[in-house]
């Protein structure tokens, strides 16, 4: 058994039995900002610098008359990072001199966030003109939102289901023949009623909606309830994996909902890490999903997340996905 499957393993089961005591994940302490903007950019680029290339003259023209704030964090590059970034002055730009999971490095930047919103977005998509313009007015008129998603495309044009039910135990069961279709022999289970259920397959996906999850390749935050309820998750593991989900459960366990906004979209070139045969990342995304059961399992279990939520300093109540 290689190393890396070993440590994988042991990641996994040391989630069984790791503390986990206290208030999920208190925000930290937001700096002053001496000047608020209208929206706060953030993405994280390792090694990126081709995807950089493609994304910041989408995120560095007019907005629509939005002020906007982009935020990079050069997650320790040894690519053409560095020099891209060195051609805009107005970006402000965070240097890690080691490497760091995502988790950490959006974590770093959110603090520091002058945004009223803060756009957690890929290094890896570009937005269409008029999206973020749309999504703020959108957020503003929505006040029980704490996070929203446009559609996302793939680069070929085709869609992307980025917007999910909160899994279960038996959702992941049923994604099994997904997470290992290297296999051949599972391919034919991949696209079964369970799955299809959980991310929304047969749905429209130009509609607009209130819906449990979206990714965080484009993850609008409302900054008043990333104060109130916290950054993401440092229980999870680095790099990444499901601090989306445990996110948006925290937010609608406080009384906020996720937003799915169809009606704009943005194009990722996404390159899937996880299910190119069993790695590393295969284990870091079932020790998150221990960790997620092991959080929340409970709350989900009474189906707390389920009730009609009535949104922080409103009178009246907003029914939940179904």
């Amino acid at each position: 058994m290689g190393k890396w499957r070993l440590q994988g393993i042991l990641c996994a089961f040391d989630t069984l039995s790791t503390d986990l005591p206290g208030r999920l994940d208190q925000a930290q302490a937001f700096k002053p900002a001496s000047t608020m903007v209208d929206v706060t950019i953030i993405t994280v680029s390792t090694d990126e610098a081709e995807d950089l290339e493609r994304c910041l003259p989408s995120i560095l023209g007019d907005h629509g008359g939005l002020e906007v704030e982009i935020v990079v964090v050069d997650n320790a590059s040894t690519d053409l990072t560095a020099e891209i970034l060195a051609r805009h002055p107005e970006i402000r730009v965070l240097r890690r001199s080691e490497r760091h999971g995502y988790i950490e490095n959006n974590n770093l930047a959110l603090p520091q966030a002058r945004g009223r919103y803060i756009l957690s977005m890929n290094a890896d998509v570009v937005l269409e003109p008029g999206t973020l313009a749309h999504m703020v007015r959108f957020m503003d008129r929505h006040p029980e939102a704490a996070v929203s998603a446009c559609r996302l495309h793939f680069g070929d044009g085709s869609l992307q289901l980025t917007c999910r039910r909160f899994p279960t135990p038996l959702t992941y069961l049923a994604r099994l023949p997904h997470f290992l279709s290297w296999l051949p022999v599972l391919r034919r289970f991949e696209d079964n009623a369970v799955s299809r259920r959980y991310d929304l397959r047969e749905q429209d996906h130009t509609v607009t909606r209130p819906v449990d999850w979206v990714i965080t390749a484009f993850f609008l935050m409302r900054r008043s309830a990333v104060e109130e309820i916290g950054v993401f998750s440092h229980r999870l593991r680095q790099p990444f994996y499901l601090e989306d989900v445990e996110w948006c459960f925290r937010a609608r366990l406080s009384g906020y909902l996720t937003y799915y906004v169809g009606e704009v979209w943005a194009t990722h070139f996404y390159r899937q890490s996880s299910i190119k045969g069993l790695n590393r990342l295969s284990f870091v995304h079932l020790a998150n999903l221990l960790i997620f059961f092991r959080l929340h399992g409970w709350s989900m279990l009474r189906g707390k997340h389920r009730r009609s939520v009535r949104p922080p300093g409103m009178g009246r109540e907003v029914e939940t996905a179904p």
